[in-house]
């Protein structure tokens, strides 16, 4: 196979910036960009890097999400936008966050509710506090109203009545 030289390089660079973790080819294609390579070069690099399974963004969305929930610090809404703004397509994100299973989620929450919880330990803060900063830092992270719901539930007893 023989290459351009310009190709050749642009290859050599992009295999050094997915030797450091996956990357979408989104992400691939700005790198390149930004280190003043030509559209023919970028458009030819990805060609080899998608036929050699360096990139895949269904892979690699797949791969971040499993990475991101063993984490705990990121719910579905937040991987969502992670993954668009990584420049995924919709259709791939919609598919990879629907085979996550409710439960999965809801697991990952409670540990990073427990970490919280564990750090929040000692201080002064009455149980109504607890519960709305919980709630807060697990909406951060981009966990759903229904999973927050049930694991501040489970965590800080059910809420007072008026």
């Amino acid at each position: 196979m023989f290459l351009m030289p310009m190709e050749r390089t642009s290859l050599a660079r992009a295999l050094r910036y997915l030797g450091f973790r996956s990357r979408s080819e989104h992400e691939v294609r700005e790198y390149l960009r930004k280190h003043g390579f030509p559209d023919e070069a970028i458009d030819g690099t990805l060609v080899k890097l998608r036929a050699w399974g360096y990139v895949d963004d269904r892979r690699f969305a797949k791969d971040w999400v499993a990475d991101r929930l063993a984490s705990g610090r990121a719910g579905k809404e937040r991987l969502r936008l992670e993954l668009l703004h990584r420049g995924v397509s919709e259709e791939i994100v919609n598919e990879v966050l629907a085979a996550i299973p409710e439960e999965r989620e809801t697991e990952a929450a409670r540990a990073a509710a427990s970490r919280w919880m564990e750090r929040k330990t000692g201080s002064n803060l009455s149980q109504e506090q607890v519960r709305r900063r919980l709630w807060a830092y697990l909406t951060r992270c981009g966990y759903g109203t229904e999973v927050v719901s049930q694991v501040v539930r489970e965590l800080t007893g059910p809420l007072a009545s008026p």
